[in-house]
């Protein structure tokens, strides 16, 4: 599978630390002078749209303007690139330049989070640009000097979801839940890999899809963030790998239990070895609604990966070659003694 590089290796990751947003006197009038502009030309959204432009570009290159005012502003700029209809490009120009106007205080990067998320808002009408704008709002996050390093990660992620083809309102659904979980205030500490699988697992539960193939490759594409991502643990990546080789072949509606078996123990920040936490995944999948077959093929091919890790206890090498050379001795308990000998597995890695 082809895994990009993780944002977080790129050259605009230079701080650590949140900064708050800042205003500035010269960049509220100048909000305001664009504003009364607008209202007096806004029946004509093509020239709204080119006054708005020349006071976004004013503001994004004064030197009296603040960094908050300067990635607002051209935000709202670069939204007049794409193809929509005019009328909705300028409302939603007009709700940026209003964000400049406002000066709502706060955290830098949970204030670009709040006015992305009142962009997509104004230009849900249109469906197809919403899904842009969310875009666009999550690739000032991530580019931001002044968000920190979960927020970063997240904008990354959103910018990933809906890459794919799927219906454009669900793709702006995924990525406004990860607008919504920056713009909080959640003081999570949790380690970059299980923010991300929950993330991951809150975009795909709190929406509701037209097709188990887009569910997949959301799940998919939350267990790639974690295997590129640099802070992730060999047991990070060993799940991640996993996740997403063991999930292919399948049906869609297969690979979304699988996939969930190996977020669900991302999630559960462990200090548990690859190879328990591998066994661990087996387990639930022994107890998902895959069918006997497909169970099999998974677990011994977990299995078969304990055997042979290097991280792997000797009784956990064991218990893995006595399962895989005896699992199939009586087809009735087949599954019920893959299942067993996976929990000796996990457990023996304590």
């Amino acid at each position: 599978m082809n895994i990009r590089p993780h944002p977080s290796v790129t050259p605009y990751r230079t701080v650590q630390k949140e900064q708050t947003a800042g205003y500035s006197t010269h960049g509220n009038a100048q909000a305001v002078q664009a504003l009364d502009s607008y209202d007096r030309v806004r029946t004509d959204p093509s020239r709204a749209t080119e006054q708005l432009n020349q006071q976004f570009k004013m503001l994004s290159t004064s030197v009296a303007t603040t960094a908050t005012e300067k990635e607002i502003a051209t935000l709202g700029r670069r939204l007049s690139g794409y193809d929509a209809d005019p009328a909705v490009v300028a409302r939603v120009q007009r709700a940026a330049m209003s964000a400049v106007a406002s000066a709502v205080p706060g955290p830098a990067g949970q204030v670009l989070a709040q006015v992305g998320l009142q962009l997509v808002g104004v230009a849900g009408g249109d469906p197809r640009f919403a899904r842009v704008v969310a875009k666009e709002s999550l690739r000032s996050l991530a580019t931001s000097r002044q968000t920190d390093d979960r927020q970063k990660d997240l904008a990354a992620l959103g910018m990933e979801f809906g890459a794919h083809r799927m219906p454009s309102s669900e793709a702006t659904a995924l990525r406004r839940t990860v607008l919504e979980e920056i713009s909080r205030s959640s003081g999570d500490t949790s380690p970059a890999p299980q923010m991300l699988a929950r993330a991951t697992g809150r975009s795909v539960v709190g929406h509701q899809f037209s097709r188990w193939g887009d569910i997949d490759k959301t799940m998919a594409t939350g267990l790639q963030e974690v295997l590129a991502h640099p802070k992730s643990s060999d047991r990070d990546r060993t799940l991640a790998r996993h996740g997403l080789s063991l999930g292919e072949g399948l049906n869609s509606r297969a690979a979304v239990a699988v996939r969930e078996a190996f977020l669900t123990e991302l999630i559960q920040e462990s200090f548990a070895s690859g190879p328990t936490s591998l066994a661990k995944a087996g387990v639930s999948l022994s107890d998902s609604e895959l069918t006997s077959s497909t169970k099999r093929r998974l677990m011994d091919s977990i299995f078969q990966q304990v055997s042979h890790h290097r991280d792997s206890t000797q009784r956990q090498k064991e218990l893995a070659r006595y399962a895989l050379q005896n699992a199939d001795g009586d087809y009735m308990y087949a599954d019920s003694f893959r299942r067993q000998y996976m929990n000796y597995v996990a457990e023996a890695g304590w």
